[in-house]
């Protein structure tokens, strides 16, 4: 919605909203599903959790495909082809993670991938590219920031997973997405509500290392997912 209200691409179909909710309900609960499904005795909390309500997350995960199944029939013709070239970039993305895909690579590679699907529905309607293009980049530093932060507070078992970014990379990303944003604001100041939004949501993906560990995916996902309700205001 966001990225829609600052290229001025108009409404967005609602198919799109649909195909979208499902997607990342279903992936993300396919992903806690199998992740609280691992045999770890020193599981972290946030995995536990997992374990605890699989039925509920698996349930939850089922109704999304089908849901999202439905809403391909209505899809517009940009929106599916757009789909269809994400699809195939996490079929490349989880063959790298088999190959030994990992750490800094890995976290960029995951942030490029939710950026671009964030952006689809722009794209799929008639907007300004230029201010499309600005926020996706945006939008990538935001979620490696995001992932950066992760990696950084995860309990030691999963910590082993992972390498941690370092301070030289990890400012490199924060100094990108300031960049960018304040590229934005001198080419299109009539947009800044939308820019500060941005850098507002970046200082809390920067600030989540500080915060105790069941609180950082919660609010480092639902900062970012609340971006939408600056395009309703």
């Amino acid at each position: 919605m966001l990225v829609a209200s600052l290229s001025h691409s108009g409404p967005v179909p609602a198919a799109v909203f649909v195909a979208m909710v499902s997607a990342v309900l279903f992936v993300y609960n396919l992903d806690h599903f199998l992740d609280g499904s691992r045999i770890d005795t020193e599981a972290s909390p946030r995995r536990r959790r997992y374990r605890e309500h699989s039925k509920l997350i698996a349930s939850t995960a089922l109704a999304a495909a089908i849901c999202g199944a439905v809403s391909i029939a209505f899809l517009p013709r940009v929106a599916l082809l757009g789909g269809a070239v994400l699809a195939f970039y996490q079929a490349v993305y989880f063959l790298g993670l088999k190959k030994g895909l990992r750490g800094d690579a890995k976290r960029f590679a995951a942030a490029l991938g939710w950026a671009a699907g964030i952006a689809i529905p722009a794209w799929s309607a008639s907007g300004q590219r230029g201010e499309i293009l600005l926020a996706t980049g945006i939008l990538v530093a935001l979620a490696w920031i995001n992932l950066q932060s992760y990696a950084l507070v995860e309990s030691k078992p999963e910590a082993e997973e992972e390498s941690e970014p370092g301070v030289v990379l990890r400012g490199a990303a924060i100094a990108l997405g300031l960049a960018l944003i304040a590229l934005a604001v001198v080419l299109h100041p009539d947009q800044s509500r939308g820019w500060w939004a941005l850098v507002a949501v970046g200082a809390v993906q920067v600030m989540l290392r500080g915060l105790p560990l069941d609180l950082v995916h919660p609010v480092g996902e639902w900062s970012l997912a609340l971006l939408g309700l600056v395009a309703l205001m």
